[in-house]
């Protein structure tokens, strides 16, 4: 893991790199990723998250990790054009899967750093095979 690096233009809240574990439920190929961290109590909106994905894109990464206090705009919503989800789908035919974490998601797993692994496994078979039906 590496520091928060910042410019007037650009952050990065962390650089960290992926080695999966024997038998992790997460599928990620391994490698470098980027994670930014979304503070604001509204939701992130598509522009946002799509800057975010551009970054990871620009820095050559297969991976990142959005934390969301909120959630984002259109999630599970696969119809509406403007979607933040149909944004993750766009760039995971560019080989970069973007994926989303909220404070809801980590409720009861903030005392275990293992607690992470699930809710990422579940945001990516949600945006590899869509929403349980």
């Amino acid at each position: 893991m590496h520091e928060a690096r910042s410019a007037s233009h650009e952050q990065v809240d962390l650089v960290v790199r992926y080695q999966p574990e024997h038998l992790g439920p997460v599928g990620l190929d391994p490698g470098p990723g980027l994670v930014e961290c979304k503070s604001s109590t509204e939701p992130v909106t598509s522009r946002e998250l799509r800057n975010f994905a551009a970054k990871c894109l620009l820095h050559r990464t297969k991976f990142g990790i959005l934390f969301a206090r909120a959630s984002i705009t259109g999630r599970k919503k696969f119809d509406e054009p403007e979607a933040a989800e149909l944004v993750r789908r766009r760039f995971q035919v560019d080989g970069l899967l973007v994926l989303v974490i909220t404070v809801k998601d980590m409720e009861g797993k903030w005392y275990e750093m293992r607690g992470l692994a699930e809710p990422l496994a579940e945001d990516l078979r949600e945006l590899v095979f869509g929403p349980k039906g």
